[in-house]
C-alpha cells in the first residue's frame, strides 16, 4: 500500500457468546495488519463477558449496553463511536481465516476508491461457502453481516443502517443505498472469513420471521444483481428521519446513547448530532416487543 496505512476500525457486536467472543478477539488480533481500534458493543450480556474483557482483553474498548436494544443498534452505535478511516464488522462468531485477511481487503479498497465496502467470502461450519474461491473479485449487490470492510466516507454519505429493522436485511437495505449513491460493492472470493454460527441467542421463531420479512428487500437486490455492471440503479437515500442521517462525532461526547464503557468505568449519555432518538426509532422499539413475541409464540 506504500506510506501509512490506514487506519481501520474493528467493531464487533456480542450478546452472551463470552467463550465465541474470547476466539474472535484472538484472531483478530493477530492480523498482520490489526485494526488501530477495536470496539466491542456488548448488547447486555449476562454470561460474565464483562469480566472477560476486564480480564482478558483490558486493551481493547469495551461498551455494555444497559439492555438488549438489538444486533443493528450495537452496530450503528458502534459505527459512530470510532474513527477509522474503514470500518470492519466481524461477529463475535466469526474471524479471518488467513493472518493477512484483513491486510488485503484493506488494499483492494485503497486501489478502488469508488468501492464503497469489500464482502469477504463466508465459510460457515456447515460447510456452505458462498463465493467460488479462486475467483477474481467482481459485484456484488450485497455484503454479509459477519465478515466485510466499510469506507467510512461512504456510509456517511448514506446512512446507518435503519433501526425499523432490528436484525437482518439491514446490509442489503444499506447496498442498495451504496448503489444508487454510485459506489460499488466488491466480493473478494479469497479473502476467507469463517463463521462459526453459535447457536446462543438463535431462536427458530425469530430466525424465520426475520428471514419471511427480509425477503422483500431479497427480490429488489436480485433485481439489482442482474442489473450489475449498468452505470446507474435508481434507488436514492433513505426517507429522513429513517436512517439517513449524516454521521456526526463530537469529541467531548464520543458515546451516543446510554452505556457502560469498560465495564463501568464511565457512562456516556445524551444524543449527539445526526443519532436522534425520536420518531422512527422510538416507533421501532416499541414495535420490538411484538415482534419478540412474535416470533417466539407464534410458527411464522
Amino acid at each position: 500500500m506504500g506510506g501509512t496505512a490506514p487506519a481501520v476500525s474493528a467493531v464487533i457486536a456480542t450478546f452472551n457468546r463470552r467463550d465465541e467472543l474470547r476466539t474472535a478477539l484472538a484472531r483478530l488480533g493477530a492480523q498482520t495488519h490489526p485494526p488501530a481500534e477495536i470496539l466491542v458493543v456488548d448488547d447486555g450480556s449476562s454470561d460474565g463477558t464483562d469480566a472477560m474483557m476486564r480480564a482478558e482483553f483490558p486493551a481493547v474498548r469495551y461498551v455494555r449496553l444497559p439492555h438488549n436494544a438489538g444486533l443493528i443498534y450495537a452496530r450503528n452505535f458502534g459505527f459512530v463511536n470510532t474513527a477509522g478511516d474503514y470500518v470492519l464488522s466481524v461477529d463475535d462468531d466469526s474471524w479471518f481465516a488467513e493472518p493477512d485477511g484483513l491486510a488485503r481487503a484493506v488494499a483492494h479498497l485503497e486501489a478502488h476508491p469508488d468501492v464503497a465496502a469489500v464482502a469477504c467470502n463466508i465459510e460457515t461450519r456447515d460447510g456452505l461457502v458462498y463465493f467460488p474461491r479462486g475467483r477474481a473479485p467482481f459485484d456484488v449487490p450485497w455484503y454479509v453481516g459477519c465478515g466485510h470492510l466499510l469506507r467510512r466516507r461512504a456510509v456517511a454519505a448514506v446512512g446507518l443502517y435503519l433501526p425499523e429493522l432490528y436484525r437482518q436485511g439491514e446490509e442489503k437495505d444499506r447496498c442498495l443505498r451504496l448503489a444508487g449513491a454510485g459506489y460499488r460493492v466488491v466480493a473478494l472470493p479469497d479473502v476467507m472469513v469463517y463463521h462459526d454460527k453459535s447457536e446462543k441467542g438463535r431462536k427458530p421463531g425469530l430466525e424465520r420471521f426475520y428471514n419471511h420479512r427480509a425477503a422483500g428487500t431479497d427480490r429488489v437486490t436480485g433485481r439489482f444483481e442482474r442489473l450489475v455492471g449498468l452505470v446507474e440503479v435508481p434507488i436514492g437515500r433513505a426517507p429522513a428521519g429513517r436512517g439517513d442521517h449524516q454521521i456526526q462525532r463530537r469529541p467531548d461526547r464520543p458515546l451516543v446513547g446510554p452505556a457502560v464503557e469498560g465495564g463501568g468505568g464511565r457512562v456516556g449519555g445524551g444524543d449527539a448530532p445526526g443519532e436522534e432518538r425520536g420518531g422512527a426509532a422510538v416507533a421501532a422499539e416499541r414495535h420490538l416487543h411484538q415482534e419478540r413475541r412474535r416470533g417466539e409464540g407464534e410458527e411464522l
